[in-house]
């Protein structure tokens, strides 16, 4: 039905309502107006006449009222109704009730539906309360004495556009903290594993994580980028890959402060100079790569993001924990091509690198991590409106808990950077996910637990512990060396148990003097509360994996910062293929297990032999492989002081070889200290000439 619009005077006289009586003597004016002239029915929205519409010598100012003709006049509504709409008011102008208001409203009501009358009382509400609007919106009611300047005329404010105009703010969540028991705990069972029926050796636990797609991967886009670069390719194979493979684990266990030590006359170590020549290795060290050039793209890791989604994908395919820690690791580069890519954390061990944040089983493996990227950290995710007010770190939280394959009874433990009370209620209520983590002082908000100088005083072990039930939530403060801040959604402060810690001021009266006995004595025992001692046992997974890269660390010193992350996505597949060994190892009831070195040089012994022929190759192999012909190394000239000490420099029979001295010779006499091949015959003396000043 078309909308009819009605034309009410209000007198100009008049002034801005300021009680709340005035507000409904206000509306029954205008109520009053529309059902002495009315024979269509409406029910309205008052909309303010523009500037322009405005006679400024006029007594009264026009006040429109839009209606749709299909009102319920003649059904009223009752007295509680009228009541509700008296405390609407109320709150919204923080006026004073008076008690004519009540019968004012009952008797404007009685003649309109309770839709018309609710949208009449809100728009006058709204015009007297919103300040927002007033500069854009006249008002309602003008003074005559003060002479307003003539304006460009708004656009005329509709009911749509009056509420778009004013974006409400998401109240912030209220707690009920109260210093009661926590009457939600969770007891969460130990991980059980299904034994594995297959047996398996240290290769295939990698080849789980490292697998021969992602090799084919590498191999494709490093011939295709010596083309791009040189013109022609290197060559490169399957073989050629696992081998350089191999070097870079052995690398990894025998370090030496440059990887041409590994070939070098002094330092050569034949372990690994055996494998391949040195330009050779040097050829696929630098056209190593992982995509194509050619192809653009906006992601800041494009370079090495087939390798990153890859791994991760095998990682996730594993059978996971219950309980996992989520935190930040380290991928050392102090390079300056990386950009913004390179982070500091002076808190770090490694302080420049990549950040890389991980989710970890409580057994170090690892389930899934997330490069930082800036902006472009969370690309390939889609967060809630509630989730996306939980910060950069709640959003990590978010990101790497959504792979998790079964989410109801995880845990997820976490340090200060990420937590907030918002992130752990909303992880038990949507997701079924409990979690617990230390919490940052400013994140807690007002509450009841005393300040930290008061708790102190108590000395160490002392704690406090605030709940809330209604959202299954609990804060616990404990002192330790410093006061700590705790929160979880699934276990409290109890039971009460202790731990050691070292009495700091008997450790700073100690001497060197003392034996150990008395240092093991200045240690005491402390109050620890249940929930510090769930997160100590269960926060170390991430640490864990990044000590156990730390050990055999595979160093690519190189201007390409991707190479950087691509070495640490190596040694994690190397320490998620050892714990996986380990867990199986233990599930199987088996006692002997290897330790992570041996699990390394069986793995790199595997990528040297495996699928090929041992013996003596045949005549294609040598014309297919004669790039990778070693040849004998040249012995070193002995020192000086060697040669001429004139002790134990005894001659033996050799192979025939050419003389070191006179370098035409052939002979079969070899000095013993020296090792070197010296002619010694009637023409030529060459051992005694190559002995003497």
């Amino acid at each position: 039905m078309d909308s009819k619009r009605k034309k009410y005077s209000v007198p100009k006289n008049r002034q801005t309502p300021n009680s709340r009586t005035e507000i409904i003597m206000s509306l029954a004016e205008l109520v009053a107006q529309e059902s002495e002239t009315t024979e269509t029915e409406t029910h309205g929205v008052l909309v303010p006449r523009p500037y322009a519409d405005s006679d400024p010598e006029s007594d009264a100012d026009e006040i429109e009222v839009a209606g749709t003709g299909d009102s319920d006049r003649g059904k009223n509504f009752d007295e509680s109704i009228a009541n509700d709409l008296l405390n609407e008011v109320d709150e919204l102008t923080e006026i004073q009730i008076d008690d004519s208001a009540l019968e004012i409203l009952e008797t404007v009501s009685r003649d309109h539906s309770q839709e018309e009358f609710l949208n009449l009382v809100s728009d006058i509400i709204s015009d007297v309360t919103d300040e927002t609007i007033q500069p854009t919106q006249p008002p309602l009611f003008e003074e005559p004495d003060i002479p307003q300047k003539p304006t460009k005329s708004p656009a005329k404010v509709t009911k749509s556009s009056f509420h778009r105009q004013r974006p409400k703010s998401k109240p912030k969540t209220q707690y009920d903290w109260r210093k009661e028991e926590f009457f939600f705990p969770v007891d969460i069972q130990e991980d059980i594993f299904i034994p594995s029926v297959l047996e398996k050796t240290p290769y295939d636990y990698f080849k789980m994580f490292f697998d021969n797609d992602l090799i084919n991967l590498i191999v494709d886009n490093s011939n295709l980028y010596s083309v791009q670069m040189t013109g022609k390719s290197i060559s490169v194979t399957k073989e050629d890959i696992s081998d350089f493979l191999a070097i870079e684990l052995l690398v990894g266990v025998v370090q030496m402060p440059a990887y041409t030590d590994y070939w070098s006359q002094s330092l050569r170590y034949e372990k690994i100079a055996s494998i391949m020549p040195l330009k050779r290795y040097q050829a696929i060290r630098r056209y190593l790569h992982f995509v194509d050039n050619t192809v653009q793209s906006n992601d800041r890791y494009f370079k090495i993001r087939p390798v990153l989604e890859s791994i991760r994908k095998n990682c996730l395919s594993v059978e996971q924990e219950q309980r996992c820690s989520i935190d930040e690791m380290m991928i050392p580069y102090k390079g300056t091509r990386a950009g913004s890519r390179r982070q500091y954390i002076k808190n770090k061990p490694k302080k420049w690198g990549f950040k890389m944040f991980v989710r970890c089983g409580v057994s170090g493996i690892v389930y899934d991590f997330l490069l930082y990227g800036g902006e472009d950290t969370f690309s390939g995710f889609v967060f809630t409106e509630e989730e996306e007010t939980h910060g950069l770190g709640g959003k990590v939280v978010h990101a790497l808990c959504k792979s998790i394959p079964n989410q109801p009874g995880s845990v997820v433990f976490f340090g200060n950077f990420f937590c907030s009370l918002a992130l752990v209620t909303y992880l038990r209520y949507e997701k079924g996910i409990l979690s617990l983590g230390t919490l940052r002082a400013n994140r807690l908000g007002h509450s009841p637990l005393s300040d930290d100088k008061s708790l102190q005083k108590k000395g160490r072990g002392a704690f406090e512990q605030i709940v809330d039930n209604d959202r299954r939530i609990v804060v616990v403060k404990w002192i330790d060396n410093k006061p700590v801040l705790l929160c979880s959604s699934f276990v409290d402060a109890y039971p009460i148990s202790s731990t050691k810690r070292f009495q700091k001021s008997k450790k700073q009266e100690s001497t060197q003097a003392e034996t150990s006995s008395t240092k093991t004595s200045s240690k005491i025992d402390v109050t620890c509360p249940n929930i510090v001692k769930q997160y100590n046992a269960h926060m170390g997974g991430v640490d864990l994996a990044d000590m156990l890269v730390a050990l055999y660390r595979t160093g690519f010193k190189t201007h390409r910062w991707y190479l950087a992350i691509f070495s640490q996505l190596l040694d994690i597949s190397v320490n998620n293929g050892w714990l996986l060994y380990r867990r199986d190892c233990g599930v199987n009831g088996e006692n002997s297990s290897q330790k992570l070195k041996e699990f390394r040089l069986s793995v790199a012994n595997a990528l040297l032999l495996r699928n090929r022929k041992r013996g003596r190759p045949s005549s294609s192999e040598v014309q297919k492989h004669e790039n990778k012909i070693i040849r004998k190394t040249v012995t070193p000239m002995p020192a000086n002081e060697i040669r001429h000490d004139s002790v134990g420099h005894f001659p033996v029979f050799v192979s025939k070889g050419r003389c070191r001295n006179c370098t035409k010779g052939q002979t079969t006499i070899k000095c013993v200290k020296c090792d070197s091949r010296l002619c010694l015959v009637e023409k030529r003396n060459c051992f005694s000439n190559f002995h003497t000043k």
